[in-house]
């Protein structure tokens, strides 16, 4: 196995060499493969993975999804009318939805 790298990194892993770019530069890894993959970094001598990820930011809590909608100005009209319904009582509610077509 070979492992294909350019400017220190692999970026191909190969099972035989082949002729490449003079930029990139073939490292036998057949007595020591290690798990080696693209995008870990050689630095001459021995090969080193790249650190993690960093884990994704979690969910919005469900106030800031609330909060990001009610201010969204698409919304203003629903966020309107809803602030009206919520000023009539039960029986003006009903009468109005049952008045639209």
């Amino acid at each position: 196995m070979f492992a294909l790298t350019f400017q220190n990194k692999v970026v191909q892993i190969e099972a035989a060499q082949f002729p490449v770019h003079s930029a990139l530069v073939w490292v036998n890894i057949r007595a020591n493969p290690q798990g080696i993959v693209p995008g870990w970094d050689y630095d001459g001598v021995g090969f080193t993975a790249p650190p993690p990820p960093p884990p994704p930011p979690p969910p919005p809590t469900k106030p800031e999804s609330i909060d990001r909608w009610l201010a969204d100005p698409g919304n203003s009209a629903i966020v309107d009318e809803i602030a009206e319904v919520k000023s009539q009582s039960r029986a003006a509610v009903v009468a109005r939805m049952k008045a639209r077509p």
